[in-house]
């Protein structure tokens, strides 16, 4: 009987790390600045948001996907988050000095969330 290799699991590690630094260099050349799917669909802006931003991002990946040889990707899955609703006593603030003003709380929350989607939907 044939002994198994001690090394399989550390040769296979670094072959699955060496492919995912590739990949990495790759998508990075083509969603990074200056790449080919950098930009984003013309008339549509995304808030200047941690949110929008994500959903920029998701927008450049899909469509280098889509239209790249280089990323051989059959399903994707993406995934957004965004914090803040944890507002207790701030969920309906009042034009408070301090800049959030009527944007603040679950308003200004669920005001990212649409603008967000909406630049998303328009993109796709």
């Amino acid at each position: 009987m044939a002994e198994a290799n001690p090394h399989a699991f550390t040769n296979e590690y670094g072959d699955i790390l060496e492919r995912s630094l590739v990949l990495g260099s790759s998508v990075n050349g083509l969603i990074g600045t200056g790449g080919t799917y950098n930009a984003l669909p013309a008339g549509v802006t995304f808030p200047n948001s941690n949110l929008g931003g994500q959903l920029a991002q998701v927008v450049r990946m899909i469509n280098a996907s889509k239209n790249s040889p280089l990323i051989a990707a059959n399903r994707q899955v993406f995934y957004v988050d965004i914090g803040g609703w944890d507002t207790h006593s701030g969920q309906i603030p009042s034009n408070a000095p301090n800049g959030t003003g009527v944007w603040g709380g679950h308003q200004g929350l669920l005001q990212n969330v649409s603008n967000s989607v909406q630049a998303f939907y328009q993109a796709m």
